[in-house]
């Protein structure tokens, strides 16, 4: 079953039993509003029609189709007897002579040699963790009063600046 509204067909519809699912009708132009939506199933046109609206939800719709065509009996085609089949018949399998198995020399199996190892115990050398300084401080093991002062300062003037802004604006 599809939905046609002026040009617009939509993708078909399922139908379970009496009941259509699944009709999205979405022209996406709004030249087809008002325009009458009618329903066909297999291309007979059903009595009832609504006009499209956009964006409109409709869940329960009743339609009619009249003139359905009657599906006629296909008459059985009959089976035809079928052939019998041919009995199996036996076919004598002539011997195959079986390979003897021949003997090879093997040769003889080499000893494995059991090697010693001693562990030499070397004492690992440690580099010195370098300390690279602390923003605009470098070479030093900490970052000096004044340093941490003038950083602590540029953190909080955007906040000093609001400040100052909103007692300006106030006067």
């Amino acid at each position: 079953m599809v939905a046609k509204v002026y040009d617009y067909t939509s993708a078909p519809a399922f139908i379970i039993g009496n009941e259509f699912i699944n009709l999205v009708i979405d022209p996406v132009d709004p030249k087809y509003m008002n325009y009458d939506i009618v329903f066909f199933l297999d291309d007979v046109p059903s009595r009832v029609t609504i006009p499209f609206e956009s964006g409109a939800r409709n869940k329960e719709i009743e339609l009619i189709f009249t003139g359905m065509p009657t599906p006629t009996a296909v008459p059985a085609e009959a089976e035809p007897e079928p052939e019998p089949e041919p009995e199996p018949t036996n076919t004598a399998v002539p011997p195959t002579p079986v390979p003897e198995p021949t003997q090879t020399p093997v040769p003889p199996t080499a000893t494995p040699v059991v090697v010693t190892s001693e562990i030499v115990e070397e004492t690992a050398v440690v580099p010195e963790e370098q300390f690279f300084g602390t923003c605009s401080a470098p070479d030093q093991k900490s970052a000096p009063v004044a340093q941490s002062v003038a950083n602590g300062l540029l953190i909080l003037a955007p906040l000093g600046l609001l400040w100052v802004y909103r007692r300006y604006r106030k006067k």
